[in-house]
């Protein structure tokens, strides 16, 4: 916006310019204006000033009481919810019938709360490059397989973790954790993760190092670093909604399950879409299985 001083500046040198002989849209466009912003400002005997910042603004239907602005709050607040992002608490939400927000209404309630902070060790998500040169449509299809360094009390030496996972539900079918990297122990993981399943992007690593629990300090010995683990596969693999398969978990994923869980979860939204039209300005989001990974 323009302050007034400045309106009646522009407004005196274009009429000295025009004045002068020159062409008013000319003199505009120097002006870093045009001739429809000029004829606004000069409609009146006298140069306004811009009325914008003073008008009363109308409450948009769609904006959330004081009550249902606290309602997020308190669901933010409370222990099961307190250290998950939105992401996760608006599904957990909808597969217990209850809606109270979109993502985005709860990332802007605790933002004007001042409750959404940097946290812990985690870095802001970034775009990566998606391979296609395999695709899968059912668990065992695929799986995929890295290892990842976890920290130790020595700086400079680290836990190496080894892990497999389906890439189609993204359940962790095997683990283990060395001191060292040799092929033997690779070797050893996919003999048992293959007895273990009868017979994924790698981005559980990052929700791994990056959860609330994961000793920032580094982990004390081997056997506290395989101790930790075990309860991580198991929430991970049981608790952890996934954002690539529609925030369901990957055991819930691989029973099948997750498509009575999909069709559950966008019959509430469509409910909370038909009590408060307005709020909603298109479809809801898409909740469809994901069919191919």
């Amino acid at each position: 916006m323009i302050s007034n001083p400045d309106r009646i500046n522009a407004v005196s040198l274009v009429d000295e310019a025009v004045a002068g002989g020159a062409r008013r849209k000319r003199v505009c466009i120097e002006m870093g204006i045009n001739d429809r912003t000029y004829r606004r400002w000069t409609a009146e005997q006298e140069v306004c000033a811009d009325g914008r910042p003073l008008s009363v603004r109308p409450t948009p239907p769609q904006k959330f009481t004081e009550q249902e602005t606290q309602r997020v709050l308190e669901v933010c607040h409370e222990p099961d919810y307190a250290s998950l992002p939105p992401s996760q608490i608006v599904p957990r939400l909808a597969d217990k019938g209850e809606y109270v927000g979109s993502v985005s209404t709860f990332y802007r309630t605790l933002h004007v709360a001042d409750e959404q902070h940097h946290r812990g060790l985690a870095k802001p998500p970034t775009a990566r490059w998606q391979p296609t040169s395999h695709c899968a449509i059912g668990p065992n299809q695929v799986w995929s397989w890295d290892v990842s360094y976890l920290n130790s009390p020595i700086r400079g030496a680290y836990f190496k973790l080894y892990a497999i996972l389906y890439i189609f539900n993204r359940k962790i079918v095997g683990w283990d954790v060395h001191d060292c990297e040799h092929g033997d122990y690779a070797a050893t993981l996919m003999h048992k993760a293959v007895i273990g399943e009868s017979c994924i992007g790698e981005s559980w690593f990052r929700t791994c190092k990056y959860c609330p629990a994961f000793p920032t300090e580094g982990f004390e010995s081997l056997k506290a670093t395989r101790k930790w683990m075990m309860k991580f596969v198991h929430w991970y693999n049981e608790e952890h909604r996934h954002s690539g398969i529609r925030h369901v978990t990957p055991a819930q994923r691989h029973h099948g399950e997750d498509e009575q869980i999909l069709a559950n979860r966008k019959a509430v939204f469509e409910k909370a879409k038909a009590d408060n039209p307005s709020r909603w300005s298109g479809s809801t989001r898409n909740r469809d299985r994901v069919a191919e990974v």
